[in-house]
């Protein structure tokens, strides 16, 4: 009869390779906290070297996989020809993402869109205190609308919305209605990560704020939802532009949004 021995060592190898993993972006007492075998989706405070400050995630969850993208892999580390005043983050999360931008181009104030009630309660937990952060629990939408959830059973990071005859709960913003909100000339940043709202986003209404746009950083969603690259690059195809890809992100630097913002600022707040 052949007895299967385990390596009483190996569990200690595991939880000990899970610290130097969550070492590289956090302290070391949070780096333990986290390989700690507690429950999935718990929440758990740890310290962020990246951040300096303490954030709030759910354990063994998409949260974490956010983290080490924009934290170690540093996706938003994009270089710009100016400091930023207005920064749009849509698809803003838990708030990594905002913070990140906030601590790279602090004197910009960023407004973070976030429709999801969970990934927004953290949202507000994790930018406490930031003045620069405008909050808005709201999609992101070509037009005023009330939205659905198109798959509540989607994960945090991945969830999409649509209108359904104005049935839905949640609110849409407008990019013309952050812009005359702040009154500013350009938006400097706009970053989307919307999964796949995208494809609406550029499909109608784009005169009315993309010549306003300095640098897009986008994540475009063809695997959910097919046709959000044609609907893009349609939209920007008559501008000059350069590109750079970081990560999963698409970094779109334009060349004449000054001249244009001038002129439609004026149009929008006619």
């Amino acid at each position: 009869m052949m007895y299967l021995i385990r390596n009483p060592f190996s569990r200690s190898r595991n939880f000990l390779s899970r610290i130097r993993r969550y070492r590289r972006i956090f302290t070391l007492p949070s780096a333990v906290r986290m390989a700690l075998p507690f429950a999935d989706h718990e929440l758990v405070s740890v310290n962020c070297k990246e951040l300096g400050q303490q954030i709030i995630l759910r354990r063994n969850t998409s949260d974490t996989l956010v983290a080490f993208s924009i934290l170690q892999n540093r996706e938003y580390d994009f270089k710009v020809d100016r400091e930023p005043r207005l920064i749009i983050d849509a698809g803003a999360n838990i708030g990594l993402s905002s913070l990140f931008l906030s601590r790279k181009f602090p004197n910009a104030r960023i407004h973070a869109i976030e429709p999801e009630t969970d990934n927004f309660s953290l949202l507000k937990l994790n930018c406490e205190g930031r003045e620069n952060i405008i909050l808005h629990k709201a999609a992101l939408w070509p037009h005023a609308a009330l939205l659905s959830i198109t798959d509540p059973n989607a994960d945090k990071w991945a969830f999409s919305f649509e209108e359904n005859n104005g049935t839905g709960t949640t609110p849409a913003i407008t990019i013309p209605q952050i812009v005359s909100l702040e009154g500013c000339e350009t938006i400097d940043v706009l970053k989307l990560d919307i999964e796949g709202a995208e494809k609406f986003l550029f499909s109608t209404g784009v005169n009315d704020w993309l010549p306003l746009v300095r640098t897009i950083v986008i994540e475009l969603h063809d695997r959910y939802v097919p046709g959000c690259s044609n609907a893009f690059y349609s939209s920007i195809c008559n501008r000059p532009f350069s590109q750079e890809v970081i990560g999963e992100n698409l970094i779109i630097h334009f060349a004449d949004a000054q001249p244009q913002a001038k002129s439609l600022r004026h149009h929008l707040h006619a």
